[in-house]
């Protein structure tokens, strides 16, 4: 039967991670994890257990219309602060103006 530690060790080893190896360091000498009072908030645990990913997604290329739109719409947002609802026809409004600028004079 496998230990509540080797489980938990298992999992760490498996992630392949710095939370992985981060959890082994804090656990490898200790001998029982209850009698530790080792805890873990229902947050962290979730996030230990979830597998990480094996590919990095790194965003795709860059793209001038995509920045300008953004920065666009954060302007507007901060120019209009004092409201804390939008909608998003309005967002869209600004991102299409934005975008018929570009196709017309870039």
């Amino acid at each position: 039967m496998v230990s509540f530690k080797e489980s938990i060790m298992k999992t760490a080893r498996d992630r392949k991670d710095l939370l992985g190896s981060t959890v082994l360091k804090r656990i490898a000498h200790v001998v029982d994890l209850v009698a530790a009072d080792e805890a873990y908030h229902r947050k962290c645990h979730k996030k230990f257990l979830h597998k990480p990913s094996k590919y990095v997604t790194t965003g795709g290329p860059e793209s001038r219309e995509v920045i300008i739109a953004v920065n666009e719409i954060c302007s507007f947002l901060e120019e209009n602060s004092d409201e804390c609802q939008f909608r998003l026809s309005e967002l869209m409004d600004r991102i299409t103006g934005c975008v018929n600028y570009l196709s017309i004079y870039l």
